[in-house]
């Protein structure tokens, strides 16, 4: 679960960060022989902050919630039985 709750503490840092995805497509080619035109178009898909907030929450409850690790038991120190 730790490792879940790192992963959402990135990942809505990010969504904070970023607000949204970008990325370019072509939208249009040109071809004149020996010249050739390709025009781009940039298309951005936004991301509320609230979905960064949830993240960042869940991921840090899901860190501080996991367990520790397991301490071995202390040594006997009795003497044993006669």
């Amino acid at each position: 679960m730790r490792l879940l709750g790192i992963v959402l503490i990135i990942v809505g840092v990010l969504a904070l960060v970023y607000q949204g995805l970008s990325f370019v497509i072509p939208k249009e080619y040109v071809d004149l022989g020996f010249m050739s035109i390709t025009v781009y178009r940039e298309t951005k898909i936004p991301v509320p902050p609230i979905v960064g907030v949830v993240a960042l929450v869940a991921g840090i409850a899901l860190v501080m919630s996991a367990p520790g690790p397991v301490a071995p038991p202390p040594p006997d120190d009795r003497a044993p039985p006669e």
